[in-house]
């Protein structure tokens, strides 16, 4: 049994930490927490946060793509089977630029791309979605992460 609440130097969460999303081989295991000691300069805030078994590192995916904090909860993590890519959840408005729907939304981590690369869920035009989106979940086999960042995972119910 290993306890993956913790900062990358072993130090235990702080926080209440929830709802583990593990990767096919049980490398890398997602998870939500309201922890302010896992990785510097967290506020406290419920963010998403990546451990890796190998390594011990914990890291924080749920920042806006510059890295800065989350200014709403993020939660309910879905991982890729190769651990890659983490989708989630979040109330934040200021992970991406132009998110102005105040709803959640889903957002897509890609921890192999250089720099951040989460992505909304847009409505079928384009713009943010009005309806909060539902639960992220990724297959078991991931398509190209190309296909991942541009999925829109909105969905539209058929018309009556």
């Amino acid at each position: 049994i290993w306890k993956v609440s913790v900062a990358s130097d072993g130090t235990p969460g702080n926080g209440d930490s929830y709802v583990p999303a593990i990767s096919r081989d049980g490398s890398v295991i997602a998870f939500y927490s309201f922890a302010q000691n896992l990785v510097a300069g967290d506020s406290g805030q419920l963010d998403i946060f990546v451990h890796e078994l190998a390594t011990g590192t914990t890291s924080r995916v749920s920042v806006t793509q510059q890295g800065g904090q989350a200014n709403d909860f993020s939660f309910l993590p879905a991982i890729s089977a190769d651990g890659q890519l983490i989708a989630f959840q979040s109330d934040a408005r200021n992970l991406v630029p132009g998110d102005s729907n105040f709803r959640s939304d889903i957002f897509v981590y890609n921890r192999s791309a250089v720099g951040l690369t989460p992505t909304p869920s847009p409505s079928p035009t384009g713009t943010p979605s009005p309806t909060p989106s539902p639960t992220p979940t990724l297959p078991p086999t991931p398509p190209p992460p190309d296909y991942w960042l541009h999925l829109p995972l909105v969905v539209v119910p058929p018309a009556d």
